[in-house]
């Protein structure tokens, strides 16, 4: 009965669906000619270090805490990275060597090899100058520290929150990946159908050390009408733009 009620109000709830909305009036009007909502131009969400519960970000609208974040999953993507360094002996300015967006190819985008052999990236590499992301030792277990892989498994998550014209980004750490992979597989809608929270739990990894992991929740969904809109106002430019090598 919850999910009807959160159908029948979703124009109110998330006006950008009303196609003569201030919201989707003000997408237009906006941008200049040519010009796209990037990624980059997006807010960013992180997930709050040592366990903690409380999501906290900044945007135009001022400072925000919330419990959880509920809203829209216009879009939800895949990602794989590697990057020159390992995680602790990284400066935090890198750019990734390698990018795939569905795990079977990667496109280089950096010239930076760090600790990396160069060689074993060659040695994998297709005939169209992408790399086999399947065979890149990089991408087994063991190749990289305690066990893991020097590719990080990533997952993006984009939140259309209700009242707002775009959605907010969620990067989805990897002992997070889990419980968001669970959750889509269980969806009984397509996801850019799915109105979603998210929530933290506070959980410790077997050395001892406390983190947050995300906890998504199910809370009502689109009507098809909706969802249509969804996909070409969000779901399509937003995923052609995270794509952009």
């Amino acid at each position: 009965m919850n999910n009807e009620l959160k159908t029948i109000d979703n124009c109110q709830n998330y006006p950008s669906l009303s196609p003569d909305s201030d919201i989707a009036e003000a997408i237009k009007a906006n941008f200049a000619a040519g010009e796209s909502m990037q990624i980059s131009d997006l807010t960013k969400i992180s997930v709050p270090s040592g366990g903690g519960l409380t999501w906290s970000w900044s945007d135009i609208y001022g400072d925000h805490e919330e419990k959880s974040i509920e809203g829209v999953l216009v879009l939800n993507q895949t990602r794989q990275t590697l990057w020159p360094r390992s995680y602790d002996n990284s400066t935090g300015e890198e750019r990734p060597v390698l990018i795939s967006f569905d795990g079977i190819k990667g496109h280089l985008i950096g010239d930076d090899f760090g600790e990396l052999d160069k060689s074993e990236i060659d040695s994998v590499m297709n005939p169209d100058g992408t790399v086999d992301m399947l065979r890149l030792s990089y991408n087994q277990w063991g190749s990289g520290r305690n066990g893991g892989k020097m590719v990080r498994d990533e997952r993006v998550l984009f939140l259309l929150q209700p009242n707002t014209p775009w959605p907010v980004v969620v990067n989805v750490p990897p002992m997070s990946l889990n419980n968001i992979r669970a959750f889509l597989k269980k969806l009984h809608v397509p996801y850019y159908r799915a109105i979603v929270s998210l929530t933290l739990e506070n959980k410790t990894n077997g050395s001892g050390k406390k983190y947050s992991a995300i906890v998504p929740n199910f809370v009502g969904e689109l009507n098809k009408e909706e969802a249509i809109r969804v996909f070409d106002l969000y779901t399509k430019p937003l995923g052609d733009s995270f794509r952009k090598i």
